[in-house]
């Protein structure tokens, strides 16, 4: 099962969840080209938001992405183009106190651009700009996904349980 979940994160992620003695530190940005026809990007806190950044500024430039302990700040939104759906996967502990679930509002008061989104809108956003069916569905404890996004993309939401901001050991 955890190959069937896993089958469309990035190698980079998947090769760092199944040993986890070689994880993504914070702020480290993977990038995965070995294949000529996928492009992918995966990044943990800091290397997570500039995975966002890269996906929205360079649209049609990565086809999948994966984030862990980060969520979109309202920076992300402003710059993000509308056109070329990406699969995305966000990986959050649930005892993260750096990037809860719920997120975070921003410390500069009046700021929007510096606010944390929510996974909840962190996920919808990624839905709408990949023309996704706008009802999340919940395939199990932890995990959303939404369905019948445009050219066979996918939007998950991962919640481990007992993890915190770094990589589970």
């Amino acid at each position: 099962q955890f190959q069937r979940q896993t089958e469309f994160l990035p190698r980079a992620v998947y090769r760092r969840l199944r040993k986890p003695e070689r994880h993504l530190a914070d702020g480290d940005l993977a990038v995965d080209e070995t294949s000529r026809l996928e492009r992918r990007i995966s990044g943990h806190a800091a290397g997570g938001t500039m995975a966002y950044r890269l996906a929205c500024e360079l649209p049609g430039r990565f086809d999948k992405i994966a984030v862990s302990g980060t969520l979109m700040f309202g920076f992300h939104v402003g710059v993000c183009q509308p056109s070329a759906p990406v699969s995305i996967a966000v990986l959050l502990g649930a005892l993260d106190d750096t990037a809860p679930v719920e997120g975070r509002e921003s410390q500069v008061s009046g700021d929007e651009s510096l606010r944390m989104y929510s996974l909840d809108e962190t996920l919808a956003f990624w839905a709408e700009r990949n023309g996704c069916d706008p009802e999340a569905i919940q395939a199990e404890a932890g995990l959303t996904q939404y369905s019948s996004c445009s050219d066979d993309t996918t939007v998950t939401g991962y919640v481990l349980e007992g993890v915190g901001h770094n990589w589970p050991r």
